[in-house]
């Protein structure tokens, strides 16, 4: 008996709100990623990407509670209710490009926060469509 692993992506949607600590507009954009990809942001501005993954997690600090993914090139804030919500839908795989980030930092995306749940995020996959994918 063999295990197989259900792989899933999202289709496209574009939702934006206020983020968090900004209060700067911020939109978020999924689509679907390619099976083994993992999760995906990417900056609409200067097309640099990051992948989700304990590797590039940090804590917020400085009295931001909040999950910062870095890298040398970007940083994404607020990621804790999106990757929360594709978490719970099932989803293995997705592109997120936001945009929006705050003029004073050439490197920082931040995540829309909605009401301050995960709710709108789950709105936004469930509106994107959920795909089952092949293994590579």
């Amino acid at each position: 008996m063999s295990l197989t692993l259900v792989q899933r992506t999202v289709g496209n949607y574009k939702s934006w709100n206020r983020g968090i600590y900004t209060r700067n507009t911020a939109c978020i954009s999924l689509s679907n990623g390619e099976p083994d990809t993992g999760i995906v942001f990417i900056d609409k501005e200067t097309g640099n990407e990051i992948r989700a993954g304990i590797e590039n997690a940090s804590y917020g600090g400085n009295g931001q509670k909040t999950v910062i993914l870095n890298s040398d090139d970007m940083k994404v804030i607020c990621t804790e209710h999106i990757l929360a919500a594709l978490y719970l839908t099932g989803i293995t795989n997705a592109r997120i490009t936001c945009e929006g980030r705050p003029k004073d930092s050439p490197v920082v995306c931040e995540m829309p926060m909605f009401d301050g749940s995960i709710e709108g995020f789950i709105e936004a996959i469930q509106n994107a469509s959920i795909i089952n994918q092949e293994e590579n």
